[in-house]
């Protein structure tokens, strides 16, 4: 009897060992899984804004509100109105193309083109700002690059960079006179630089204090100016939450609106925090306040607010209010307080006055990174099918596998 109780214990200690193995290898094994499965998100639903509000651009730039029944699909390109070049669409123009669902526009061109090669090339960099990316794109300027069709685009917007960073220093001397190819960076005018570049670059930032990750992309986008690096600073800091979060029953409106609310409370001293913070609870109150009206009654309040203000008649003279960040910001949080779900609120912002792509392909990413692939495709059918759309656009035009990319990007998060 002694015998076989020994026996019997030393094949339980083995068994609880080796279950105990077993389940550390599954964690690790599930951690790598879904941190893959939430960038996969983050990346088809930051293609998936930018496409659905693509259509909508050239009519939310004169400050119109779209039809909500055509914000819930992806359209052919034969409904879009925006040109082939460096800040409209890459792919070049044919006859087949009018009849493709999904093309993005020069947002996603940029992040899959230069910001994720980069990211991928440099491994998880720790700079004090972007001097690295600028040199960097200086460089692939003399550089091969795949596929082809997306050379001269993807080149002349570079050199469009690189003119914005040449006035930065010469604008910070007393020049005014804007560089040939300089069409959007002027001294002391708040763009959202720093937002429509890096927002992804946060998802390397998993798992690190908010507060610190907004301190990075605050000063990280040199172009940024007055209060444009802190709206920055504030949503990379959401979407590195946002890529290990689970998401809640309540909805990603809520969960947004509450760690926005935790950060601009643990900022509250920093710079531009607490403006930032009266805009936010002045959206909030639009968001409340039109819960059970229309989604078109909702957009022309904000926008009436925002770009139809004093302001944007002081501003859009010079087109620069469509690309205020504060007001991004703003309609943001009045979107996502108005209709917590995640992806009406992106669909909604795809048919807002402003620039309709890039607010819901930056609001996408975030989405995309707290849901993740897996949640998305079982949101709808209907969902499910525009992202198989998006993943066929992304694997034909830019020869980019989106599973394949979030496994480059999730190896660059540190353990």
């Amino acid at each position: 009897m002694i015998k076989t109780n020994n026996r019997v214990k030393g094949f339980h200690f083995q068994f609880i060992l080796l279950s105990m193995v077993l389940f550390v290898a599954s964690s690790c094994t599930n951690s790598k899984s879904y941190l893959e499965d939430k960038i996969q998100g983050m990346l088809l639903l930051g293609v998936y804004g930018d496409a659905l509000g693509a259509p909508h651009e050239p009519a939310g730039l004169r400050w119109e509100v779209g039809d909500p029944e055509r914000s819930e699909r992806l359209l052919p390109f034969s409904e879009y109105e925006i040109s082939n070049n460096p800040w409209g669409i890459w792919v070049p123009f044919s006859e087949e193309l009018d009849n493709v669902i999904g093309i993005p526009t020069d947002d996603t061109s940029f992040r899959l083109t230069l910001l994720h090669p980069w990211m991928i090339s440099v491994g998880n960099l720790e700079a004090a700002n972007d001097a690295p990316f600028e040199a960097w794109m200086r460089s692939q300027l003399k550089s091969e690059f795949e596929p082809k069709s997306l050379v001269k685009n993807r080149n002349e917007q570079i050199r469009c960079w690189l003119d914005m960073y040449k006035d930065l220093d010469r604008f910070s001397m007393g020049e005014d006179q804007p560089s040939p190819l300089n069409y959007f960076y002027r001294k002391d005018i708040p763009v959202m630089f720093g937002m429509f570049m890096y927002l992804e670059l946060a998802a390397l930032s998993v798992g690190e204090d908010p507060k610190d990750v907004f301190k990075k992309y605050r000063q990280f986008c040199r172009l940024d100016e007055i209060y444009s690096g802190s709206v920055a600073g504030l949503l990379s800091a959401i979407l590195s939450k946002a890529v290990m979060a689970k998401p809640s029953p309540l909805g990603f409106g809520v969960w947004f609106n509450q760690e926005l609310d935790h950060l601009l409370q643990a900022l509250g001293e920093e710079a531009h925090i607490q403006a930032i913070h009266q805009q936010v609870i002045s959206a909030r109150k639009i968001g409340v306040s039109y819960r059970g009206k229309s989604p078109k009654e909702l957009l022309n309040a904000i926008a009436d607010e925002s770009f139809r203000s004093p302001l944007a008649e002081l501003r859009s003279s010079k087109g620069y209010i469509v690309f205020d960040p504060l007001l991004v910001l703003k309609y943001m949080v009045a979107t996502t307080t108005y209709e917590s779900d995640g992806v009406k609120a992106v669909q909604l912002l795809a048919i807002s006055p402003g620039d309709s792509d890039t607010i819901p392909s930056q609001l996408g990413s975030i989405v995309g990174a707290w849901k993740g692939k897996k949640n998305l495709e079982r949101y709808g059918e209907d969902l499910k099918v525009d992202l198989e759309r998006v993943s066929s656009v992304l694997s034909k035009y830019y020869s980019i596998d989106v599973q394949g990319r979030a496994k480059e990007l999730s190896a660059l998060v540190k353990p």
